[in-house]
């Protein structure tokens, strides 16, 4: 009789166990959902920022615009990695943000005829300094 009631002791603890188990398990699910979902979001507002900071700097606008525009919209110039005839490639920071704004220009007219904006991936120290990284 002890043999059974042991046994039966064993059982319902096992299963008591298994049941807190999956409860723990499933309270984890949400949490990786809600970080998967936060990276997403996160995700989408940077590719909304880019292309509303292209929108805002516009095309058709000469090289001395595009410094003066990012600074009146609050992004520090860190770096110019190219400037000439044709381009310009700036590094900027806004806040823990930094981008890298190509832009293209006509020969002739002087005058940009496309705006990129893109994730900065690789920073200049000063990139890096204005973020307070170093």
């Amino acid at each position: 009789m002890k043999t059974h009631k042991l046994a039966l002791a064993a059982l319902i603890g096992s299963m008591t166990l298994s049941t807190a188990a999956i409860a723990a398990d499933a309270a984890q699910e949400p949490e990786a959902q809600k970080y998967a979902a936060s990276s997403d979001a996160r995700q989408q507002t940077g590719i909304e920022s880019k292309d509303k900071l292209e929108q805002a700097l516009g095309v058709g606008k000469d090289k001395a615009h595009y410094s003066k525009a990012l600074e009146e919209m609050g992004y520090k110039v860190t770096s110019i990695n190219d400037s000439d005839e044709t381009n310009l490639e700036l590094e900027v920071v806004k806040d823990d943000t930094s981008y890298e704004v190509e832009v293209k220009f006509d020969a002739e007219t002087k005058l940009s005829t496309s705006v990129d904006v893109s994730s900065n991936v690789w920073e200049t120290e000063a990139t890096e300094e204005a973020k307070g990284e170093n």
